[in-house]
C-alpha cells in the first residue's frame, strides 16, 4: 500500500511535466502557423495593390493613346484639307500651321503629363517596396527574438524537468535506502534477541536436565541399592532355609511386591525419556518454522534488493544517454559556431572590400580598416577537452613538492620519453607479476590517487573491507582516468619500469625480484609522475572514436563573451562610415535623378528638332512648288 500511494504523486508529477511540454510544443507549433498565416496574407495583400495599380496603368494609356490618336487624326485631317488645296491662302496655311503646332504641344504636353504620372508611381512603388523591406526586416528580427525566447523557454523548461527527475530519484533511492538500513537493523536486533533468548532458554533447559539427570541416577542407586538388598535377604532367606529346614519357602506376595517396585521405577524413567524427547521434537519444530520465516523474508529482501539494483541500472542509463546527448549538443554547437563565424567572416571581408572601393573611388584615399583575423583571435569559442586532459591537469595542480626529486632526476639527461612502454618489449613478454605484488601496487595506487574520488563516496566505501575498497577505488580511479579495465596488466608493468628506469638514471641497482614489496618497486612520491607519462603515451596510442566519445566530457561554456563578439563582428564598420554611406548614397540618388531629367530633355530636343526639320522641309518644298 506504502509503495502505490508514493508512486501516485510520481505518475502526477509525471503526467503533469508531460502535459507542460506538450502544451509549449503545441504554443511554438502555433506560432509557426500563425507566421506562416500572416506571411501569406500580406502576399496576398501586395499582389492585390499591384493588380490594381497596373490596371490603373493600362487605362491611363489607353485614354492618353486614344486622345493622341484623335489628335493625329485632326492634324492628318486639316493638313489633307489645307496643304492639298490650291486655292488656299497663306494667312490659312498659317492658321493651319499654327494649329497643328497648338495640337503637336498639347500632345507633347499629355505626353510629359504621363511620363510624370508614371515617374511617380515608380517612386511610390520604390518607397513602399523600401518601406516593406524595411519592415519585413523588423518583423523577422522580432520572429527570430520570440523563436529565441521560445528555445530558451523550452531549453529552460527541459533542464528543470531533469533536475526534478534527478530529484525525485535520488529522494527515492534515499528513501529506500533508510528503510533498507532500518529493517535490516531491526530484524538484526530482533534475531540478536531471539538468539539471547533462545540461548538462555537451553542454558536453563541444560541445567534442569543436568538436575533431572542427578535424581535419576540417585534413584538409580537406591534402586540398585535395593536390588542388591533383596538379592542379599534372598541369598540370606536361601541360606536360612537350607539351615533349617522347618522353613519354607518366602511368600510370593513378597517377590510380587519387589517386582511391582522395580517396574515403576523403570516406568518412570521411561516416561522422563519419552518426555524430553517429546520437548526436543517441538524444540526444533519451532526451529524449523523459524528458518521458514527467516527464508521468505529474506527472498522478500532479495526482491527489493533486484528491483533496487534495476533502479540504479536504469539510473545509470539514463545518465549515460544526457552525456551522450550533451557531447552530440557541444559537437553540433561547434558545427554551427564555426559555420556561422565563416559566413560573418566572409560578410564582414566583402563589407571592407566595399567599403574600400567606395574610399578609392569617391574620395581617393582608403580608410584605415580593422584587422578582420585580430578581431577573429578574439573568438570566446575553446574547443572541448577530453577526461584525460582535465585529469592531467589536475595531477600538474596536485603534484606534492617531493616529486621535485623526480623531475631533477628527469633533467639529468635522459627525459621521460625514453619510458616509452611497448606492447611487446623482448624484456616483458615472458615476465609476469604474481597476484600478491598485483595486489600492492592496486592498493598503492588507490592510496596515492584517492584525491580523484568524492569524499562521499570514501565514506560509503569507509565500513567496507579492505579488498572491496581497493575494488571500487580502482574501478573509480580507473575511470576518472580513461583507462579501460584491459590496459590495468600494461599499467602495473610501466609502474615497475617506471622504477627500473629511475634506478638506471640514478645509478641504483637492478630491478627488484619478483617477490619484494610495491615500496622496493616503485616510491609512492613517484606515482603521481608514472602515472602522467602512462596517461601522455595512452593519449597518443588512442586512436579509436569509440574511445574518443567515452572520454568526452561536455563542460558548461562561459557565454558572457558572445554578444560582445558577435557585436564587434557585426560593427566592424564604424557608425559614422555608415552615415557616410547613406549621405553618399543620397547625393548619388539625386545626382541620378537630374541626369535622368537632362537625358529625358536632350531626347525630348532631339524629338522636337526632328519635327522642325521636317516642318521646315515641308514648308521650303511648298513654297517651291
Amino acid at each position: 500500500m506504502e509503495g502505490k500511494e508514493e508512486s501516485k504523486p510520481r505518475e502526477d508529477q509525471e503526467r503533469e511535466s508531460g502535459q507542460r511540454i506538450k502544451l509549449l510544443q503545441k504554443d511554438l507549433s502555433t506560432l509557426v502557423t500563425n507566421t506562416q498565416i500572416a506571411c501569406d496574407a500580406k502576399m496576398v495583400l501586395q499582389r492585390r495593390l499591384r493588380a490594381k495599380a497596373q490596371a490603373k496603368r493600362l487605362a491611363v494609356l489607353e485614354n492618353d493613346s486614344t486622345s493622341s490618336q484623335e489628335k493625329s487624326d485632326e492634324i492628318l485631317k486639316g493638313k489633307s484639307e489645307n496643304f492639298t488645296n490650291p486655292k488656299a491662302i497663306s494667312e490659312d496655311l498659317q492658321k493651319a500651321l499654327k494649329k497643328q503646332q497648338e495640337l503637336y504641344s498639347a500632345i507633347i504636353h499629355d505626353k510629359k503629363a504621363i511620363i510624370n504620372d508614371l515617374l511617380q508611381a515608380l517612386k511610390f512603388q520604390d518607397d513602399n517596396y523600401a518601406s516593406t523591406l524595411r519592415k519585413n526586416t523588423e518583423e523577422i528580427n522580432v520572429m527570430i527574438a520570440r523563436m529565441e525566447d521560445q528555445i530558451k523557454l523550452m531549453t529552460k523548461v527541459y533542464r528543470e524537468e531533469l533536475a526534478q527527475i534527478e530529484s525525485r530519484h535520488r529522494q527515492e533511492i534515499s528513501i529506500l535506502l533508510t528503510k533498507d538500513k532500518e529493517e535490516l537493523d531491526r530484524e538484526l536486533k530482533r534475531l540478536w534477541d531471539e538468539e539471547l533468548e533462545r540461548l538462555n532458554e537451553r542454558k536453563k533447559k541444560l541445567e534442569e536436565y543436568k538436575r533431572e539427570v542427578h535424581e535419576i541416577g540417585q534413584e538409580s542407586n537406591y534402586v540398585f541399592n535395593a536390588l542388591d538388598y533383596e538379592r542379599c535377604s534372598r541369598i540370606l532367606a536361601q541360606e536360612r532355609q537350607q539351615k533349617k529346614n522347618t522353613n519354607s519357602n518366602l511368600p510370593l506376595k513378597m517377590k510380587k511386591h519387589l517386582y511391582t517396585e522395580k517396574q515403576e521405577v523403570l516406568l518412570t524413567t521411561l516416561k522422563n525419556i519419552k518426555g524430553r524427547i517429546n520437548r526436543e521434537a517441538r524444540e526444533i519444530e519451532k526451529l524449523k518454522n523459524i528458518y521458514i520465516d527467516h527464508q521468505k523474508k529474506f527472498a522478500k529482501q532479495s526482491i527489493a534488493l533486484t528491483d533496487y539494483t534495476q533502479h540504479i541500472e536504469k539510473h545509470e542509463r539514463i545518465k549515460n544517454q544526457v552525456r551522450h546527448f550533451a557531447a552530440a549538443d557541444a559537437r553540433r554547437f561547434e558545427e554551427v559556431w564555426l559555420m556561422i563565424e565563416e559566413e560573418v567572416k566572409h560578410l564582414a571581408q566583402r563589407a571592407l572590400a566595399i567599403d574600400s572601393v567606395i574610399s578609392q573611388q569617391l574620395y581617393g584615399s582608403p580608410e584605415s580598416q580593422t584587422d578582420l583575423n585580430l578581431l577573429l583571435l578574439s573568438s570566446p569559442f575553446r574547443p572541448w577537452k577530453t577526461r584525460t586532459e582535465i585529469v592531467q591537469t589536475e595531477l600538474q595542480l596536485v603534484e606534492s613538492p617531493a616529486e621535485s626529486h623526480v623531475e631533477n632526476l628527469d633533467t639529468t639527461g635522459s627525459t621521460e620519453e625514453e619510458l616509452v612502454f611497448t606492447d611487446s618489449g623482448p624484456e616483458w613478454e615472458d615476465e609476469k607479476l604474481n597476484e600478491e605484488m598485483q595486489d600492492e601496487l592496486r592498493e598503492l595506487l588507490c592510496n596515492e590517487m584517492d584525491f580523484l574520488m568524492e569524499a562521499k563516496i570514501l565514506k560509503l566505501l569507509a565500513p567496507l573491507v579492505t579488498e572491496e575498497q581497493t575494488g571500487v577505488k580502482l574501478g573509480s580511479i580507473l575511470y576518472t582516468l580513461g583507462i579501460d579495465e584491459k590496459d590495468l596488466p600494461k599499467l602495473t608493468d610501466f609502474l615497475v619500469r617506471y622504477k627500473d628506469q629511475q634506478n638506471e638514471l640514478t645509478g641504483e641497482s637492478h630491478r627488484a625480484s619478483v617477490t619484494s614489496t610495491s615500496l622496493d618497486l616503485i616510491h609512492p612520491n613517484h606515482v603521481l609522475c608514472a602515472l602522467k607519462s602512462f596517461l601522455e603515451q595512452q593519449s597518443f596510442r588512442s586512436s579509436s572514436a569509440q574511445e574518443l566519445s567515452r572520454l568526452w566530457l561536455a563542460h558548461a561554456r562561459d557565454s558572457s563573451k558572445d554578444a560582445a563578439y558577435w557585436n564587434s563582428l557585426g560593427n566592424i564598420i564604424p557608425e559614422e562610415r555608415v552615415k557616410l554611406w547613406d549621405s553618399t548614397l543620397r547625393t548619388l540618388k539625386q545626382y541620378h535623378t537630374v541626369l535622368t531629367d537632362i537625358s529625358e530633355l536632350i531626347k525630348e530636343q532631339e524629338c522636337l528638332k526632328k519635327g522642325n526639320t521636317g516642318l521646315r522641309l515641308k514648308i521650303d518644298s511648298y513654297l517651291k512648288k
